[in-house]
């Protein structure tokens, strides 16, 4: 039962004194401790107020447990005068026999273990968190403390557990018709959670997070707060945000931030959600069902994935995507690159307006016979304009259709020359390498400019600075193993001739390390170390009796490296 509903049988559970001991149980995360405590707020009932909560987490003995017991007890003890007097008077009593037999149990703390029966007589105890206990301490003894309890002192007992994940559930099960009166299930509704989430962690996006958690039916409410603080990390600080752009962020977090704190039952996985696209997918299972005669499970589980994705609105994934997991994996947040996506998805609605022109084409393509080719033609001519905002694989996809449809290749070709030429405008100097490879198969003319940006970027930086790159982060990124990769003979020759100082100095430190750690570099940068030998070669030949030729192979002996020169017999 929902919460609301939990609560009011709750308290007619309560109310009725016939029920010794109530099991409140429920999933993890789901609000069972927050409703005990709401209940405890809210009653004008002295044996609710006075109630007093323990927590088994971690603990591992029977002793542990009392002594646990006593000290949430003697903390009640303050509202309640009269019980602690009495309580008082019974340690005091106990004190006084203890030290006439031995001094030493003076100075116990055990003693407040033998007022538990003065302080449990007819009082409410509320005992959390059972499943969580140690393993030392069986199912069993607690039950038979809780009989014992009800049973001696006439006290009453709320447990409050999750019962799916109790280790001892044959005992559970025995114990739970000997001891438990009432057992009320909390089942809270995902609008609940969230509720109760966002009351804890505020936001300023309250009505998408909780329509993008509903859908993924997220209810622990501790991985709700989770997220509504990643969401805040990563959109806190930017004016205004459009709708468009909240529709298009919001859900995304949501369901990264779901997998990755494991708050879905048989959620997708993080790659899954990053190289989606809806397109894609929907030809995959058409194709997958034409040839199987039954659909596999793992067809059967990515047909739901989509199925969520589709229902928060997520027709493909990209930039954003992959960002924010980074920031889940790493806790690393780039506020630069994050400022500068939501600010080009906010100043440029144009991209989200083509996303959903190609997500409404995509439909009418695969599901609406109605629509004749010529129409669908037509649609597709619209989407040309705004070629640059669709992503790399499903642009390929779509000249794919563009030829299909019209039976010649001039459309598709106005998609390749519109995204071009916009791309080539956005990057002048080039674009680094992303860490992430598409798996999406990418038309040959889009992976023709791609691969020419990428080394007009690697270009802009020259080879000493890829050595320093290297060597002071002992990394290097796309830019650096793009250059040094396919720097030739010629190339390296001529950086070498000119530079000068530290630019040399560390040109060379570097560029020994490619010959003599030559098996770690070599599956990165090829045959860089040959291509570094045969340029100091060159030189060394060519001005034998120059300053530089006389730096190099001194260097080079200096580390035990002069047999790649062949100078053995040359002096420093």
């Amino acid at each position: 039962m929902t919460i609301e509903a939990c609560k009011r049988n709750l308290l007619q559970a309560i109310d009725d004194q016939a029920n010794r001991t109530i099991a409140l149980s429920g999933s993890w995360g789901t609000g069972k401790t927050y409703l005990w405590k709401q209940v405890q707020k809210e009653s004008t009932d002295s044996s609710i107020k006075l109630a007093a909560s323990v927590s088994l987490f971690g603990i591992g003995s029977l002793n542990d447990l009392k002594m646990r017991v006593a000290q949430a007890l003697l903390f009640s003890l303050r509202a309640d005068g009269a019980l602690k007097a009495q309580v008082a008077a019974a340690l005091s009593g106990f004190k006084k026999i203890a030290k006439s037999i031995h001094s030493g149990f003076g100075a116990l703390d055990e003693l407040a273990l033998i007022a538990i029966p003065s302080m449990l007589r007819d009082k409410l105890l509320v005992i959390d968190d059972i499943e969580r206990k140690h393993d030392k301490l069986s199912i069993d003894e607690v039950l038979g403390f809780i009989d014992e309890c009800v049973q001696s002192y006439n006290c009453r007992i709320i447990l409050v557990l999750n019962d799916d994940k109790l280790a001892d559930k044959e005992v559970w099960e025995q114990f739970r018709e000997k001891v438990i009166d009432q057992e009320l299930r909390l089942e809270t509704s995902p609008q609940e959670a969230f509720g109760i989430a966002k009351a804890i962690v505020s936001t300023k996006w309250p009505l998408e997070l909780g329509a993008a958690t509903s859908i993924c039916g997220i209810t622990n409410i501790r991985i709700l707060c989770k997220i509504i603080r990643v969401t805040n990390r990563l959109l806190d600080g930017h004016c205004a945000l459009s709708i468009n752009v909240i529709e298009r962020v919001v859900p995304s977090i949501v369901l990264l931030s779901a997998v990755y704190y494991k708050g879905l039952k048989n959620g997708p996985t993080f790659d899954y959600v990053v190289e989606h696209d809806a397109i894609i997918a929907a030809t995959s299972r058409v194709i997958r069902r034409q040839a199987e005669d039954e659909e596999s499970e793992e067809a059967a589980l990515h047909g739901q994935w989509d199925s969520l994705l589709a229902d928060l609105g997520i027709p493909s994934s990209g930039e954003f995507e992959r960002l924010v997991v980074k920031v889940l994996q790493t806790g690393l947040l780039d506020t630069q690159e994050i400022n500068g996506l939501i600010e080009r998805y906010q100043l440029d609605g144009q991209i989200l307006g083509v996303r959903s022109a190609v997500s409404i084409f995509i439909q009418n393509y695969h599901w609406h016979p109605e629509i004749s080719e010529e129409q669908l033609a037509d649609e597709m001519r619209e989407l040309v304009a705004g070629a640059e905002h669709i992503e790399t694989p499903t642009l390929s996809y779509l000249i794919d259709v563009a030829d299909e449809i019209t039976g010649d290749w001039l459309l598709g070709q106005q998609f390749v020359k519109s995204w071009s030429n916009a791309f080539k405008k956005t990057y002048p100097n080039g674009l680094q390498r992303p860490e992430w490879e598409p798996h999406q198969p990418i038309h040959k003319e889009i992976t023709a400019v791609l691969d020419a940006a990428y080394a007009r970027h690697s270009n802009v930086i020259t080879l000493v600075q890829a050595c320093h790159h290297i060597r002071s982060n002992s990394g290097w990124g796309s830019a650096e193993e793009h250059l040094v990769k396919t720097i030739s003979e010629a190339d390296y020759e001529a950086e070498i001739r000119s530079a000068k100082g530290s630019d040399l100095e560390g040109l060379l430190y570097q560029s020994i390390q490619f010959i003599i750690h030559k098996t770690s570099y070599e599956p990165h940068f090829g045959d860089v170390a040959e291509r570094f030998i045969t340029a100091c070669k060159k030189i060394v030949e060519s001005e034998p009796d120059s300053r530089l030729t006389k730096i190099i192979q001194r260097f080079f002996k200096a580390r035990g490296q002069e047999a790649q020169l062949q100078l053995k017999g040359t002096d420093q």
